[in-house]
């Protein structure tokens, strides 16, 4: 969830080429868990989604918070990385001044969420409330965490045959790791370059015919309709 929460634009979408990209902000106080950046190419299905829920947008939060989708406001909205930067030093400088002390890293932190925050970006516990609320509706009440979409990302590539070394970099494991002797897939991986169109080849092809696309399918056909009737 910390992931998405965290992606912003333009910097991490890219719907023209079909791409996302998960990457460390460490001068915004957020880093990947694994500190491992990573590219997904996106289904032409997921883009349509994408599309409609970022709208006219070209900078911030790729997610915003429900009620800044209906018409309200967030402090720092449409503000760019660079911008949120400076957002960020100045309240960090404003915090010194009171305290006249330098800020040690738990208070930078806490002071770097505020920025997230008055950007209008989702929280990532509210994406765990939203999946609960989803999956007791599909009659899975039990299924609670988020991080079962991970597993069953992986497994659907598994299910698909994709390349061990691709499956690797879209889960952002590095294979390097996987063995600490560096040999296996991670002395492999060292020596194997992934080319960008057999990445996105092979990902799409494990999503073809999943239900999921047909959902998304059918959502962005009724938001189409909704905009030509409105």
């Amino acid at each position: 969830p910390a992931e998405l929460t965290h992606l912003t634009l333009p910097n991490d979408l890219d719907l023209i080429e079909g791409w996302l990209s998960v990457q460390n902000k460490p001068d915004l106080g957020w880093r990947v868990k694994t500190r491992n950046e990573r590219r997904i190419p996106l289904a032409s299905e997921l883009v349509a989604v994408l599309r409609h829920l970022v709208g006219q947008r070209s900078s911030g939060p790729v997610f915003l918070r429900r009620r800044f989708c209906n018409g309200d406001t967030p402090v720092l909205i449409g503000h760019s990385i660079a911008e949120m930067k400076s957002v960020l030093a100045q309240r960090c400088a404003e915090a010194e001044g009171i305290t006249d002390q330098p800020l040690d890293r738990t208070r930078r932190l806490a002071v770097a969420r505020t920025v997230w925050r008055d950007a209008g970006t989702l929280k990532t516990d509210r994406i765990r409330t939203e999946f609960m609320r989803l999956t007791k509706k599909m009659g899975v009440a039990e299924v609670t965490a988020p991080k079962m979409l991970r597993h069953l990302f992986a497994t659907c590539l598994q299910d698909a045959n994709v390349d061990p070394l691709i499956r690797n970099q879209l889960m952002g494991h590095a294979p390097e790791r996987l063995y600490s002797a560096g040999g296996g897939l991670g002395m492999t991986g060292i020596y194997t370059h992934t080319r960008p169109e057999v990445m996105k080849e092979q990902l799409i092809n494990a999503l073809r015919g999943r239900p999921a696309i047909e959902v998304a399918l059918a959502w962005t056909a009724k938001r189409a309709n909704l905009r030509a009737v409105g």
